[in-house]
């Protein structure tokens, strides 16, 4: 084989390569814009079962309930009051005044924490995070929610408008991750897990300050941050909930709170590039090691050549 042959075969490595390359990554995001991730680490809010910020007037009115995990209870602004209940690790508090009555049990630490706030701009944080992302399925005004069907692997669910009332059963596998993002009122007394769908896997992200009226047994996890980054009041009642709460402003009574390690990969709140990016560098890449293929086998002009030596070596 000569020189420009050399050259030749250089250059049809990187057109075909990357061409390649282009249909792969392009496969790739066909039918979204961006690879979101599955899981948003909210790192430091895992150690808490319940986390209830007082900082903005939020109530913190536990009755008659249990708490399995550690619970946080910033700010003290809000009223406050637990009885007959049962926390079972460690209570975390801001407010010096902020008291138990005696009827409560606390299996592990009770002390004062001033670094709360961290942990509430943590949680306000991934209320978010997970609204910003881009919605797999919506509904609106006219829609009553009833079952969820996941696409096995991330579902966005944004509900505006309408109504979440009763039970709603989640359809879908062990790779379903479900980001809930709720704009409405609601009054659910179950969430139904089906198929394979864990509770550690599904995030009810309630906004906009509405309404949130639970009882029964729920799966999954519940934030509710406004969006002025202020948590929304919930009420819970004869419950079960299998997940995590983050909230500001909690009425809870008959409850019994199972918190999870809500688990999945990836680096804290990271944004994957789109996959077109990702070909366009690949390509880009391939571009410049074909590059340097033709420059080593293109023979250097008369007098040029001796002057050329291999990466590494000195003269």
């Amino acid at each position: 084989m000569n020189i420009s042959q050399r050259g030749f075969s250089a250059g049809r490595f990187t057109l075909i390569f990357g061409t390649a390359l282009l249909f792969f990554f392009g496969g790739l995001s066909e039918g979204r814009a961006t690879i979101t991730p599955y899981y948003v680490d909210a790192s430091g809010l895992q150690q808490y079962a319940l986390v209830t910020d007082l900082s903005h007037g939020g109530n913190f009115n536990v009755n008659n309930s249990r708490v399995n995990g550690n619970t946080a209870v910033p700010g003290a602004s809000g009223a406050s009051g637990a009885n007959n209940d049962v926390f079972n690790g460690n209570f975390s508090y801001t407010g010096a005044t902020f008291g138990l009555y005696n009827t409560v049990t606390v299996t592990g630490n009770k002390a004062q924490d001033f670094t709360l706030a961290s942990t509430v701009q943590k949680a306000a944080n991934f209320s978010h995070t997970i609204a910003g992302f881009t919605a797999t399925q919506s509904y609106g005004q006219n829609d009553t929610v009833t079952s969820l069907t996941g696409n096995g692997g991330l579902n966005v669910v944004d509900i505006t408008a309408g109504n979440v009332n009763g039970t709603v059963t989640l359809h879908g596998g062990a790779n379903d991750i479900f980001y809930i993002n709720v704009g409405a009122n609601m009054a659910l007394s179950g969430v139904v897990l089906s198929g394979g769908v864990t509770a550690n896997h599904v995030f009810w992200n309630i906004t906009n300050g509405q309404n949130a009226n639970l009882s029964g047994t729920l799966n999954g996890s519940f934030l509710a941050f406004n969006s002025g980054g202020q948590a929304t009041s919930i009420n819970i009642s004869q419950a079960t909930v299998n997940g995590n709460i983050y909230v500001a402003g909690l009425d809870a009574s008959n409850l019994t709170l199972n918190g999870l390690q809500y688990g999945g990969g990836g680096s804290p709140g990271a944004m994957a590039p789109e996959a077109s990016s990702v070909a366009a560098l690949a390509l880009f890449c391939c571009f410049l090691v074909g590059s340097s293929l033709r420059r080593s086998w293109i023979p250097a002009p008369m007098g040029v050549l001796s002057r050329v030596r291999p990466l590494g070596l000195r003269a």
